[in-house]
């Protein structure tokens, strides 16, 4: 189980956040919270070394992706918690992810929330909700039939 955690969980988190401290503009929040923090020079010197690689990527790869992976990170974080059953208990907390993530560019796009709509963030955002739920129900596949084995071996 706790491989599962670091590869669908952690991972994504480490990889979106990389991709926002190594590429995005320097004037967030974040890059605010660094210098608070004492590390801004540490953080400034990663960038400087990926300076020639943002070129090479796609926009969507920093701009659009780590929401994606923050949407596909907790919500299989949550569809692992309740131990990948999806029942009235856990239908609020594993669509959750989902709902905030897409909530966010559509309320963007007719103006409920301040921020820029972007078509690439709400796609890659619904294709993140739509593969933790595939890998989810293939883990629940997979285990029914292990257990369906069992029986006809035992039997």
């Amino acid at each position: 189980m706790k491989k599962r955690y670091i590869i669908h969980v952690i991972t994504p988190l480490i990889i979106g956040g990389g991709l926002y401290i190594l590429f995005r503009d320097n004037n967030l929040k974040m890059f605010n919270w660094f210098s608070q923090m004492g590390i801004a020079g540490l953080v400034e010197s990663l960038r400087f070394f990926t300076l020639g690689l943002k070129s090479h990527f796609p926009p969507w790869l920093y701009y659009s992706l780590p929401d994606a992976l923050w949407t596909y990170s907790l919500t299989v974080f949550m569809i692992l918690n309740f131990k990948r059953r999806l029942d009235y208990n856990s239908f609020f907390w594993i669509s959750l992810g989902p709902f905030i993530s897409i909530g966010m560019e559509l309320s963007q796009a007719i103006g409920l929330l301040e921020g820029t709509f972007d078509i690439t963030d709400l796609i890659l955002c619904i294709i993140a909700s739509i593969l933790s739920l595939f890998h989810i129900s293939s883990f629940r596949h997979n285990n029914f039939y292990k257990h369906e084995q069992k029986n006809y071996i035992i039997n």
